[in-house]
């Protein structure tokens, strides 16, 4: 081939490939902003490497949940990097919402809209973010006293909470006292005996009361012992184990040993 028949290829191949730009261009002359209805929609995201774990879940559960609720395909590589793709936009944008708010760490301070998860008798623990709760005791559901965490809210009931603190073991401490300056207000209403602080809960008083069940002479009164000290429990003494120790020792008879039957051959007398 010589180089006058290449040059002329050369230049006929750049002629047909501006023609066909030309008749692209005339077609569309930029990217649709938005993609067919019937086209696969795909995002990504990056989660920390060291949380891959905690959105699988155990045996895949989180993960799976996430699949059947949003209807979105989820793909974690070993790097973190998160592929989710749908056929509709909703479901893609729904389950990358999830998974962000899944890697959100909460602050002290902040601010949410939360679902209460189960009620126990101290408090009730409110889920704030797909897979994290916290615990919102009884002290902080009123400025007043609360006996019974379901006089105020619950199962299913959407409160809106504040982060109290975050404790050294990620435990998430949560309060329906939206103002922080209500901590120290219910902290000086406990300090002063102004009340608030749970009442008499487990037989715990002060001065020369109870505590525990002990009597004011001193001594815990256990089974009946008094309060002097030790002389009765449950109504034997001392003296009732040492008479009933010393008592026929040798001669229990049936009371305690072992029982030999009397023989057939002896007489009445030797019996």
């Amino acid at each position: 081939m010589t180089l006058p028949i290449l040059e002329k290829a050369i230049g006929q191949a750049k002629k047909a490939r501006m023609e066909v730009l030309d008749l692209i261009n005339k077609t569309i002359d930029g990217p649709r902003k938005n993609v067919s209805v019937h086209a696969p929609k795909i995002k990504m995201t990056k989660v920390p490497v060291e949380k891959i774990g905690e959105l699988i879940g155990p045996g895949g559960r989180v993960i799976k949940a996430l699949i059947a609720e949003t209807g979105a395909m989820i793909d974690v590589e070993d790097d973190g990097t998160v592929s989710i793709s749908g056929v509709k936009e909703e479901e893609v944008d729904g389950a990358l919402n999830k998974i962000n708010a899944m890697m959100r760490e909460p602050k002290a301070g902040e601010i949410y809209e939360g679902t209460v998860a189960r009620l126990q008798p101290f408090g009730a623990f409110v889920e704030i973010l797909p897979g994290k709760d916290g615990l919102v005791h009884v002290s902080d559901m009123s400025m007043d006293f609360v006996k019974d965490p379901r006089d105020i809210v619950n199962e299913g009931d959407k409160v809106t909470v504040r982060v109290k603190e975050i404790d050294n073991m990620g435990r998430i401490n949560l309060s329906m006292l939206l103002d922080p300056a209500a901590d120290a207000a219910k902290a000086e209403k406990r300090d002063s005996g102004g009340g608030g602080g749970g009442g008499d809960r487990g037989g715990f008083r002060q001065g020369s009361q109870s505590f525990g069940g002990r009597s004011s002479g001193g001594g815990f009164n256990r089974g009946g012992r008094s309060s002097g000290g030790r002389d009765m429990r449950g109504g034997r003494g001392r003296q009732d184990r040492n008479d009933r120790g010393n008592a026929d020792r040798g001669g229990r008879g049936s009371v305690g040993g072992p029982h030999f039957p009397t023989s057939r051959l002896l007489s009445d007398s030797d019996r």
